[in-house]
């Protein structure tokens, strides 16, 4: 007689066997439930490096857009380790935005790692129930921090060790490609993540395997390290870190490791509230300890980077300290229950309420978080869509009430993630980004607003410390937007809307070494006084039919050369001077130009003396059919 499982269930039901293996799903969906409500339930999610990550995933979905920028100062890398979420978030920002997008890899990632981790404990003879706890420890130190990549490759982690326990000692050709396939994700979505997975399946082939079958258990990884290995090498200059030696102070890391399951920073009251849970769990599960090596040694590989490892590690940072949320995920697959029927109830009821309430303690600061956001929500009203934006939030009032330190530094960064434009302080200069700065080309240094938070006086103070004539134009609760005043080559007629260069500063009627307007012997009184390589995107504010002007190398350098160009956003070349050398006469240039339309002046230097190219644009005039505007200073 066959008894199908779905007739045991009712039987168990019937006779008031308490079943927990319904009970955790039931309890899964529940969590579930308020893990979703905490991502979309929500403007904007917490983490600190979070805005910046949406921020490039903006940059990446725009970037063939004609009216962005964007190809001119990044560009895009896909042989990185952190490609993945990037990747599974782009087809989402393309089409809903980099918001949405952050938000389905984070809401994939709520239901992902405490799935992976049922599987990841079952598979090393754990309890599955602890599993619901991968519900916190989804919104634990990674997200605190905004880690985007590192968020989605806990479940990764999880899921290649549950691959390679599947293994076993006779793995056949299936199974090994299946963990080689997770091996091969969990690299290319996160470094560090991937390092302490193959340390752990390193010791556990070396130690616990039969010596006949430990190139069987550890063959599937010979791909995935060769192509770690040759990463590694095409990156050892931008690997190496100079802060090898750097290390949290005092008690900041051994806190961190019971705070960090709900702050980014050292924090003695969430970390009480770590302690009472851990506490509580203990006692309701009465707990043996297990001697099974598929337990100690992925937990013991992640307490000894939390003690050991530093700070900084091969350029990444904050590697010692994020290893609290391996050991987070490891350590409940120490721990068998003794427990009977009523024992087991009890201690399932007990962690169900207790990531319920974490997850319900989420929610509310979520709320609050959003709250302290809406004067920044508010400012983006009076801001032209993709203009540049520098936050100066990380100077005036950076931290978070419901979140703590730091947890608004980088929230301008959602401002042009969402609208578009350039970001001060984004970090396409990091060497593992799928989306870089361009090494060789200079990057904007003036930004038309910059945002501030906290005291209206501090604020004020602090902005005009980078740009003097900075104006206060809108403020909302402790929010304040300031706007710098574009540079005007000519008045109310023609201004300056984004530039870049190699050397020096900007100039209005100047040269760029501050001295006057000169090429080949002849003074020059209006004009821009740049430097080659640059880049100087122009607004025409009025009617008008023709830009003219003409270009040269200033007198002020030496045996520089350049070639000048004119194009429109889309990439039209309009004018070419071709090479043109210190002491050679200006060559003149006239283009079409309408009202509102931007136009892109190049200069780009040729040979090697490229640093002395003072480039100059001059006498630059709008022409109309009945009348020029030029510059009235």
């Amino acid at each position: 007689m066959v008894v199908s499982e779905s007739n045991i269930e009712c039987n168990q039901r019937s006779s008031g066997v308490f079943d927990r293996n319904i009970f955790q799903r039931r309890a899964f969906f529940v969590c579930a439930v308020f893990a979703l409500g905490a991502v979309w339930g929500h403007g904007f999610p917490a983490g600190i490096d979070l805005p910046q990550h949406a921020n490039l995933l903006g940059i990446w979905s725009r970037y063939h857009s004609d009216a962005t920028d964007y190809r001119t100062f990044y560009r895009i890398q896909l042989n990185t380790p952190y490609i993945v979420s990037y990747a599974l978030a782009y087809p989402f920002a393309k089409w809903f935005g980099p918001l949405a997008a952050v938000k389905v890899v984070l809401a994939l990632s709520a239901l992902a790692t405490p799935y992976a981790m049922i599987r990841w404990l079952r598979a090393v003879g754990g309890e599955p129930l602890f599993g619901l706890f991968g519900f916190l420890l989804a919104f634990g130190f990674p997200y605190q921090w905004g880690f985007f990549s590192n968020v989605l490759a806990i479940p990764l982690l999880f899921a290649y060790l549950a691959a390679f326990e599947k293994q076993g000692d006779s793995p056949r050709f299936g199974a090994m490609a299946e963990a080689a396939g997770w091996a091969f994700v969990l690299f290319f979505c996160h470094g560090i993540s991937f390092g302490v997975a193959a340390i752990i399946v390193g010791l556990r082939c070396v130690l616990t395997a039969r010596p006949k079958s430990i190139l069987r258990r550890g063959i599937h990884l010979a791909p995935v390290l060769l192509a770690a290995g040759y990463w590694l090498v095409r990156h050892r200059r931008q690997t190496a870190s100079d802060d090898l030696l750097a290390w949290p102070s005092g008690w900041d890391r051994p806190l961190t490791l019971l705070s960090g399951l709900f702050s980014a920073s050292p924090d003695w009251h969430w970390a009480s509230v770590s302690a009472v849970l851990l506490a509580a769990t203990l006692i309701a599960s009465r707990p043996v300890f297990r001697r099974d090596a598929r337990a100690y040694i992925p937990l013991g590989v992640a307490l000894t980077g939390f003690i050991f490892l530093p700070e900084w590690v091969g350029g990444a940072w904050l590697v010692g300290t994020r290893f609290c949320c391996y050991v987070h995920g490891f350590a409940p697959a120490i721990i068998t229950p003794r427990l009977k029927e009523a024992g087991w109830q009890r201690l399932s009821w007990l962690i169900l309420v207790a990531v319920l309430l974490g997850l319900g303690a989420l929610n509310v600061r979520l709320y609050l978080f959003n709250r302290e956001l809406e004067g920044l929500t508010a400012l983006t009203k009076a801001m032209e869509p993709a203009s540049d934006v520098r936050g100066v939030v990380r100077d005036t009032s950076p931290d978070s009430m419901p979140f703590g330190p730091w947890q608004l530094d980088e929230t301008s960064a959602w401002i042009t993630a969402v609208r578009g434009g350039i970001l001060e302080n984004d970090s396409g200069s990091y060497f593992q980004m799928p989306i870089q700065r361009r090494r060789k080309f200079p990057f904007p240094y003036r930004y038309r607003y910059l945002i501030a938070r906290g005291e209206k006086e501090t604020a004020s103070r602090n902005v005009r410390r980078i740009e003097r004539r900075a104006q206060l134009i809108e403020a909302s609760g402790d929010w304040y937007l300031f706007e710098a005043p574009p540079l005007a080559v000519i008045k109310n007629s023609l201004i300056v809307i984004r530039f870049a260069q190699g050397w020096g500063k900007l100039k209005i009627n100047r040269s760029v070494t501050g001295g006057p307007l000169s090429v080949a012997g002849i003074p020059y009184n209006r004009g821009l006084g740049s430097h080659a390589i640059s880049y100087i995107r122009v607004r025409a504010l009025t009617l008008g039919s023709r830009l003219e002007g003409a270009c040269g190398i200033d007198d002020a350098g030496v045996l520089g050369r350049a070639i000048f160009i004119i194009r429109t956003l889309d990439g039209t070349t309009l004018f070419e001077s071709g090479i043109v050398n210190h002491g050679e006469s200006a060559r003149s240039f006239s283009v079409p130009i309408k009202s509102g339309q931007d136009l892109i002046l190049e200069a780009l230097p040729v040979g090697g003396n490229a640093s002395d190219a003072h480039a100059d644009w001059l006498d630059l005039r709008l022409l109309s059919a009945a009348t020029s505007v030029t510059n009235d200073k």
